[in-house]
């Protein structure tokens, strides 16, 4: 790992987690049923890494909708719809707010983990990356969670402490690994945006996004919507 490489990861890193800490301490954000003050938490890694561009002049070929915008669009709908009508628990009145905390949530860590750390990252060896980018997301989660450890594997979690450090690590960086492929194939930082906010939501929409994303990236140079230059 070359020096500035080191230099973009840290200074990124120190941004996410230290914007995010701040955010954290705010008081209770609430409009609407939409919790602000948790989007605002989610959105410390997506100004790190628009800082961090701007400071260091660092290039990227990916953007939010990537290569084929319609068709990103068109697949975040479907996830979106899915998500709606299978929610059945809730009243849509409830699905839609948190559908949109989430959404966005979910779209300010992504834009740092793999729009930012996963361009910076990318010298970096194939099996190092996503370590990298893991470590970091494991890390970044103690600016703000209470409990770390059991929001990210679950309140059932009662390991040893450096079990479940390891077990945390690895399982992001395994995730990261499969996110960084989705984004390399699509340009777009919404796919994995997209099957962040389904692991958070039910196991229909889980089980429709990985499908609609799997095939639309299969299909991404055979059935073309809407050709766009990556920025």
């Amino acid at each position: 790992m070359t020096k500035s490489t080191t230099l973009h990861i840290l200074t990124f890193f120190g941004l996410a987690f230290g914007l995010t800490f701040a955010f954290s301490k705010l008081p209770p954000i609430i409009l609407y049923d939409i919790d602000f003050k948790e989007i605002l938490c989610g959105m410390g890694p997506l100004l790190g890494g628009l800082v961090c561009y701007q400071v260091y002049g660092i290039s990227t070929s990916y953007s939010v909708a990537g290569t084929q915008p319609i068709k990103i669009w068109a697949m975040v709908g479907l996830v979106s719809l899915t998500f709606l009508l299978t929610n059945t628990g809730t009243s849509l009145s409830t699905s839609l707010p948190f559908m949109l905390s989430q959404m966005l949530y979910c779209f300010g860590e992504e834009y740092g983990w793999r729009h930012y750390l996963q361009t910076v990252t990318n010298p970096l060896h194939k099996w190092l990356q996503p370590f990298v980018i893991g470590l970091i997301w494991f890390v970044w989660h103690f600016a703000w969670l209470p409990e770390p450890l059991k929001a990210l594997l679950g309140q059932n979690f009662n390991a040893p402490l450096p079990i479940g450090i390891i077990t945390g690590i690895v399982s992001l960086a395994l995730f990261s690994m499969f996110l960084g492929w989705t984004i390399q194939k699509t340009g777009a930082v919404l796919i994995p945006t997209l099957i962040h906010f389904a692991t958070k939501s039910n196991s229909g929409t889980l089980l429709a996004t990985i499908i609609v994303v799997v095939l639309g990236i299969i299909t991404w140079d055979t059935f073309s919507l809407g050709k766009a230059m990556r920025k």
